[in-house]
Parts: structure tokens; sequence; C-alpha cells
């Protein structure tokens, strides 16, 4: 790291807080030891409360220690020579007088042609009116000085339209230039380190992809609470202080494309595709929680919905990680102060060696910076085994010198003018549309989230679904569960009918080329008869020996007859891959009741397997009858942790219950059906409902769920959405695309 050259006054705003005094002034500090600093700088405290110079000196002393191993007695000398550079100045924020008296200061101590650097470590609900008061007092103007650059910390707004409110008036007083938007983990070592192991290694870009890649986390937790900042953190929640920042950046640099050059602009763009490019956040897919004890924080009202937990899967809709999950993990008072991300290979097409394990790359962020790749590497012995073995790379050992901090790293920046690790309004935007949906649906709804122990493991963390009464709640007898109407995020509308099945059409492939064993299920009828054909001359070549396919129900009719489904569909599937398809279907040769039986026993033995139930794609009637059910009661109601895990809850593989029924005689045709427990097994369930004869139905079952079989299966299962090109327009629950 270079030394900046020109003079230059450092002006923190608010020197008075903890932040100031325990990570700003010390970085400075430690950058004055390494000669990262000017040789004619002045660090200069501005806040409310009434210091002189060697009062403030005394304060900052306090904090100030070297972590560079010096020889003795070098700390207390560089110690001494950098707080001669201190000093002090006491003014109102938002009073342009005392930054007019500030600034005639500042040139008296380095001349009035030194730049000048303002660190704004102040609340949020005084940006605005210091920011006016800075410009009016006339310390942001360039014209004046070499240069002037304004240092803005987190949070930047509340959600999508305070942000953008806060961006435009602070753009009528400063330039898009001179703002500095600072993210501290922006600056840590290994996020920095993202960059350079994506895009300068050529054993790894070629991987980077959903073709290899299954999954990623990316986990933040503390082993503490709120440590006396819990007034502060209620009025925003762990999805604002933590996900919409730190983490959304770290997924950003986690799945951006290459940058055309390693400039601010252009890394800036990458990052915004990819925020732009994520879905938002939605209750379907996303848990909260509160640890316990929170309320009684001081601070917090007793009646507090502020959120200290929270899981949420997003996905990225770019062609290179479409379908592939981002399960984001952020939380307080945990088991263990971590921040990693997590990145899980598709297994082996094949399980050839006993032991075998998923490949994972691991970047631990914090503490003790690390990165890990787990491989495959014979036992010693005589036996042909394997076992998994972690490749380590510790940073400090890895490297002789002490690592930055990320202060130190980013003051630097500032005081260089490289903006690259600084968030720009673009993507600041981008981020908050990820979060902001949810949000606000939360807070609409003013659902006290629940409780979890304090100090447990985050992945053990069990939270209720909306359907299930929190701790010492009723559900209100007037709304009893299911009748409820469906969230919007349920319902997802598309321009056109062709829009919606290249949609689907895509996520099939998505599913289609996955390598763990897994189960797809398909629906009859022509319009999923038209993608099953689109996809089968698109020639997907997908993974069939792995990929289980079974239907959702059948016309118990001879193969060869028209109205048959398995006889449509088996000849459009047999070319979604090279190998045959296996899938299970009533033989149309046994009575219905001993088809559905069979049906049932082999489904059972799939169930038994390793295969996941992954993805399930089912039809409307008219009357809301769904896979042949045309009974609400044949749709039973489950309890929220048997849905949706990707496998049949066991005691219906113990139990007399069938997995296939014959369900009777519809337009004249016998018909065989799977039965609630095969569907709700399904990780995610797609409703797909195109044109507007289906639009009283659709209206129906948002608004009653519980009385259609379809309406019972979506008000149960957390991942089911309607897909249709029908938008509704009553001012019920419904989304768009």
């Amino acid at each position: 790291m270079n030394r900046p050259t020109t003079p230059t006054s450092i002006v923190i705003i608010g020197a008075s807080g903890d932040l100031a005094r325990k990570k700003l002034i010390p970085a400075l500090f430690h950058l004055f030891c390494n000669g990262f600093l000017p040789e004619r700088f002045r660090v200069v405290g501005f806040a409310r409360t009434p210091l002189d110079d060697e009062s403030f000196r005394q304060e900052v002393a306090e904090t100030l220690t070297t972590r560079f191993q010096p020889e003795p007695g070098e700390c207390a000398l560089a110690v001494g020579h950098f707080l001669k550079r201190c000093h002090y100045h006491q003014g109102q924020y938002t009073r342009a007088d005392d930054f007019r008296t500030l600034g005639r200061r500042i040139e008296g101590l380095a001349g009035p042609r030194s730049g000048l650097l303002l660190y704004m470590a102040i609340p949020p609900d005084v940006f605005l009116d210091t920011a006016r008061s800075i410009r009016a007092a006339g310390l942001a103007d360039e014209e004046e000085r070499p240069w002037s650059r304004v240092v803005i910390e987190k949070p930047f707004g509340r959600d999508t339209a305070s942000s953008s409110e806060l961006t435009r008036a602070l753009g009528k007083i400063f330039s898009e230039n001179q703002t500095y938007r600072i993210d501290h983990y922006l600056g840590k070592e290994a996020i920095q380190n993202l960059l350079a192991l994506r895009f300068g290694n050529r054993i790894l870009e070629p991987l980077w992809n959903r073709e290899h890649i299954e999954s990623v986390e990316i986990c933040f937790s503390e082993d503490i609470g709120t440590q006396g900042r819990a007034g502060y953190f209620d009025r925003f929640g762990i999805i604002r202080d933590v996900v919409q920042n730190h983490l959304l950046q770290a997924l950003a640099l986690v799945a951006m494309e290459q940058p055309i050059r390693l400039t601010p602009g252009e890394i800036a763009r990458e990052k915004d595709r990819v925020l732009r490019a994520t879905r938002p956040m939605n209750a379907a897919s996303t848990l909260v929680g509160q640890y316990e004890g929170y309320r009684q924080e001081p601070g917090v009202p007793e009646d507090s919905i502020t959120e200290t937990f929270v899981r949420t899967t997003l996905h990225v809709d770019t062609p290179r990680w479409y379908g592939v999950p981002f399960e984001i993990t952020a939380g307080k008072a945990l088991a263990e102060r971590k921040t990693e991300i997590l990145v899980r290979f598709r297994d082996l097409p094949v399980a050839f060696f006993p032991g075998a394990a998923t490949n994972t790359l691991r970047i631990r962020i914090q503490p003790d910076e690390e990165i890990e790749l787990q491989l495959n590497n014979k036992v010693p012995g005589m036996n042909m085994t394997v076992t998994p073995v972690g490749l380590n790379m510790l940073y400090q050992q890895e490297f002789a010198t002490a690592l930055p901090e990320a202060y130190e790293r980013l003051l630097l920046d500032v005081l260089r003018g490289d903006r690259s690790l600084f968030i720009q309004q673009e993507e600041l935007a981008a981020a908050w549309e990820v979060v902001t949906p949810y949000l606000q649906e939360r807070e609409r709804l003013l659902k006290r989230p629940p409780e979890y122990p304090y100090g447990c493991q985050a992945p053990h963390i069990f939270l209720r679904s909306d359907e299930t009464p929190y701790p010492g709640e009723e559900a209100p007898e007037a709304t009893p569960p299911g009748t409820r109407p469906l969230r919007k995020e349920r319902i997802r509308s598309f321009p056109t009918k062709e829009s919606a099945r290249t949609e689907l059409q895509a996520e099939l492939h998505c599913a289609l080329v996955r390598k763990n064993p897994q189960v797809i299920m398909l629906a009859g009828g022509s319009t999923p008869l038209e993608i099953y054909t689109a996809l089968a001359e698109a020639s997907p070549r997908g993974e069939l020996e792995t990929t289980g396919f079974i239907l959702s129900d059948d016309r118990h009719v001879p193969r060869n007859d028209e109205r048959s489904n398995v006889g449509a569909i088996f000849p459009l599937i047999s070319r979604w891959g090279p190998a045959r398809p296996q899938l299970l279907h009533p033989d149309p040769n046994l009575p219905p009741e001993e088809a559905a039986l069979t049906l049932s026993r082999h489904i059972a033995d799939l169930a038994r397997g390793s295969s996941s139930f992954e993805l399930g794609i089912l039809g409307i009637g008219s009357d809301g009858h769904t896979a042949s059910l045309f009974d609400p009661a044949l749709v039973p109601l489950l309890s929220p942790e048997e849905i949706g895990l990707g496998r049949i809850p066991l005691r219906f593989l113990e139990e007399e219950t069938p997995l296939a029924l014959a369900a009777g005689i519809r337009l004249g045709v016998e018909r065989v059906s799977l039965t609630a427990p095969v569907l709700l097994a399904f990780r995610r369930l797609i409703f797909l409902v195109l044109g507007e004869e289906k639009r009283d139905i659709i209206t129906r079952i948002v608004q009653a769920p519980r009385e259609t079989p379809a309406g019972r299966v979506l008000m149960q299962h957390p991942q089911a959405q309607i897909w249709t090109d029908i938008t509704l327009t009553d001012g019920g629950s419904h989304g768009s695309h």
C-alpha cells in the first residue's frame, strides 16, 4: 500500500462515539505506524462533547496499541508522535457556523490547500442535517482544496424508498465521486480475496457455475446479543443490519461476472447486475426468529417484532447461476462467532468410492481467515476406500505479514481516492430491492418472531410456519388456519402464456441436469405437454440415470390410448437425456385399485432410497382439484416439519396410508392419483395455471385455500407457487414477474 502525498486533514464527525475511538482512530494509528499516512496529516475529532485537545488525546491514547511487534519503546514513541497530530473541535452537527469555525481551524493546522476527509461516524437521523451544514460551511467545495471526500456509515436508509430519498438528498450536497459509502466487510482480507480467487485461478473459473456448483451458503453468526446497542438495533433488525449490506455484497462478489477491468465502475457494474438478477426475499423461503431475553434488553419494547435471526434462500436468475440456491443465514446470540462462505459442488454422477463426500470450498472471513478445499483422498492401507480431507490455507500461517484490519484498508483507499471497495448508488438500490418487499410484509402483519434459545446452533433453530400459533398465542377463531388469503409471493404472474411456459421449461432444464439422485413429478394435460415437447427439442442431456419420474395422476387406460398421460409423456422424456428414463406409473393392465397399490409400493421403495423429491409440477382444475384429488378431505393437514423436506415422512411408509389411490371415474375415465404425503414431500411445487377461464378458481383458492384440494396443498407447502398468465386486480394477494 503506497503512501498518499497530499497534505491531509482527517475529520471524524462523532469522535466521542465507540466507532471513532475503538475502530477509526486505532486504524489511523496503524496506518501511521506503517508509513501509509501522508507526511503532513492531522486528525481532528468533531463532536458535541466538551473536550480540549489534551483531554481528547488522553481518551485516544487508551485505545492505541500496535500489533506490528515493534522494538521495545517504539510503541510508546509512535503513540506520542501520533497524538501530537490529533486535535479536537467541539460543535453541533446541525450548525453551519460550527463547521465554518472548524474549517478555519483546519486551515490554521494544515494550510488552505490540504485534502479533507470527512468521516460521518454519527447516527443516521442526523446525516442530512450534518451534510447540509458541511456544504453551507464550504467544506465540501473542492475548488478551495485539492479534494474533499465524505465517508458515510451504514445504514443507508431503511428500505428502497428511504434509501433512494437519502441518495437523492445527499446527491444535491456531495457529488457521487465525493461520496464513499463504507461497508467494513468489503475491507476484510478474505472478502477482497474473492476477486483474486475467482478470476486469478484457471482451476476454479471453469467450475464456477450452475453445472458444477449445487449451492452456496453465506453465514454470519455472533455469540453475543445486542451488547448495549439494543435501542439502535431494534429500529433495524438483522436483515437491515447485516443481510442488506454485508451478506448481499458477499453474494454479489461470489456470483458476479468478471469485470472488463479492475476499476471501481466496472466492479460496481457487475455487482449491480447480479443484485438486480436476484429474486426478492419472500415469506415462503424465509424464517426469522428472536433470541430469548431480547425483549428484556434496555431500549427494546415489550411487543418488539424485530428479528435477531434470519435464514433465507435467494436465487440469482443469470445463466451462470439459474437454479442454484444461495442460502443466507444471519443471527445474534448463537453458539459461535463466525462469518464464512461455503461453496458446495455437485456430487459425482456415480458413487464410485465408498466414503466419498461432496467437494466443498470454505472461505472463512472471520475469525482466523482461512480457505479450505475439501477433497476425497484414499485412506492409507490395503483397501480402496476414501475419506474427505481438507486442504487448508490459513492466512496467519501462510503470510508472515500481519493482516490489516478492514478499516485500515478502507481509510487508506479513501485517502487515495480509490472507490473500488465502496458501495455505489446503483448497487445500493439493487440490494434494497432484494429485501424491501419482505420487510414491508413483515411490518404490515406485525407478527412477533418465535424465540430461540440464547447460544444455540443456527442450523438447529426450528421456527414455526405462519399456520402455527406461536407459544402463548391462540389462532384467531374468526380466521382459522387455511382460511387466510394466500400471500402475494405464492402467485407468480407472467405477461403471456408463452413466457410462463418458457420459464417452466427453464426450471425443468435446471432440475434435469442436477446430478444428485432425485425425483421429479410431472403433470399431464396439453399445456405441460407443450413444455415437455419443447424441452425434448432442446436436447437438455439431463442426468436421467439419477432421476426418477412420477406422474401426479394418470387416466387408467392402455398406454396407446390417446387419453393416457404416460403414453404421451414417456416418448418425450425419453429424449431428455442419453439414458432411458425411470418412470413410475400405474400399470394399466391391472385393476385400478391393484394398480394404485402396486404404484404405492414402488414409490415407498423409491422414498426409502437416497433420492430427494425435488421438483413437482401440478395443474389445477376449474373445480379446484389437483392430481385427480377432487375432495379436499383427501389432502390432510400435516405438521409443518413434515412438509417440503425432499422426502416422504417415515410414518407414511410404515403405515397403511396409500401413496397412490384409485380416484374414481371422472368424465368417463377411471383415474389413479398420487396422494397428499407424496405431493407435499417435494421441495418445490409449481402449479401451472394458464388461461382466462381459470380466473375464478384462482381467486377462490387465493381467498379461501382450505376449500379445495389444490388450495390445501398450497396452504400447507411453503415453497408452492401458482404460475399463471392471469393478473389478479381485485386487491387480493397476487404477484408479478
